[in-house]
């Protein structure tokens, strides 16, 4: 599983953070002039966020849980679309609560769950049986990433599989075209 950061001109912004290296990240929130926050792309990547908020004083940026969920505290409740720290705007993701993040400096697509990345690099739909978790409809899935078409990703970013870098466009439109989810 993979989280972000972003160095912003507000400093550092953690993305469904996962930390093992403190140190290292303590030295990057310093050379970036701090901690402009955290963003939980879906409830479940609680992760580290806690930690990172009390460490470093910082607010977080989510979506609020579906009813009946118990997810952590959030001081920013992110609209739709919704600017975030950094000028990120987060996008709504089906019924449930899941932020897609556009990064407009980087002209990239930032995904939680929705999207993932096969062990050769494909860039896919999450599996059916994720959506089921949560009550979501692959359908709506499917309008809510259509809908992020026109942003033309040069890069996409996903928590779950390889880093793959530049493949956006093409492999973001495969994807999200493409009705497999086996």
């Amino acid at each position: 599983m993979g989280w972000l950061a972003l160095e912003t001109g507000e400093g550092l912004l953690l993305i469904d953070p996962l930390v093992e290296d403190w140190s290292w990240l303590d030295g990057r929130v310093e050379a970036t002039g701090g901690c402009a926050g955290v963003v939980r792309t879906i409830h479940w990547h609680e992760r580290s966020v806690a930690a990172a908020v009390d460490r470093y004083t910082a607010r977080v940026w989510a979506r609020p849980a579906p009813a009946g969920l118990d997810a952590g505290p959030l001081d920013e409740p992110v609209a739709n679309p919704g600017r975030l720290p950094g000028g990120v705007i987060g996008h709504w993701l089906t019924a449930g609560d899941e932020l897609a993040l556009w990064l407009p400096d980087q002209q990239a697509l930032v995904f939680g769950d929705a999207m993932i990345r096969e062990r050769d690099g494909t860039l896919r739909r999450c599996p059916d049986t994720w959506l089921d978790l949560d009550h979501r409809s692959p359908d709506q899935l499917r309008s809510d990433l259509r809908a992020l078409l026109h942003l033309q990703p040069r890069h996409v970013v996903v928590s779950h599989g390889p880093v793959v870098v530049g493949d956006g466009p093409a492999a973001f439109e495969r994807a999200v075209t493409f009705d497999a989810t086996a």
